[in-house]
């Protein structure tokens, strides 16, 4: 997924809404900015591990969003446990998003990625898995004070 180029320090926005009264569930791993996947014009000149995770040691710079009660847990598992278990390995760690853990009705979930520098262009790669749910990567202006 390649951005244009954005004027202003902006965060990514990973949000995922629940619409099924059966639930769903949606696993988020292997977050990557980097220029190998949008084209050689991308260079960062900003460190894009700031925004990295794989979610094997922690939550790294990335937050739920407080205000709307966010359900994102980081689950770790042994080989092929839970469902496929990691996304890349099999095992270890990811971030774990499912509407039964507070069931309602049209429930949304978001988690917020670091602060990213503005006047820049990115590019994103994620793994994910999915059931029952709508998935969507935006950007948005610090205007909440997210961030460093």
């Amino acid at each position: 997924m390649r951005w244009p180029d954005l004027l202003m320090s902006v965060i990514a926005v990973f949000e995922v809404t629940f619409n099924s009264p059966r639930g769903g569930r949606v696993a988020l791993d292997d977050i990557a900015f980097s220029p190998e996947f949008c084209s050689a014009e991308t260079e960062p000149t900003f460190d894009p591990s700031i925004a990295n995770c794989d979610f094997e040691v922690g939550f790294c710079r990335y937050t739920q969003d407080q205000m709307e009660g966010s359900t994102w847990k980081r689950v770790s598992v042994k080989p092929n446990i839970y469902r496929t278990g990691d996304h890349t390995t099999g095992a270890g760690s990811f971030f774990l998003s499912h509407s039964r853990l507070r069931p309602r009705a049209c429930y949304i979930s978001h988690l917020l990625g670091p602060l990213l520098p503005g006047n820049m262009k990115y590019c994103l790669s994620r793994q994910t898995r999915h059931s029952l749910f709508t998935f969507r990567i935006r950007v948005e202006s610090n205007r909440r004070g997210y961030g460093p």
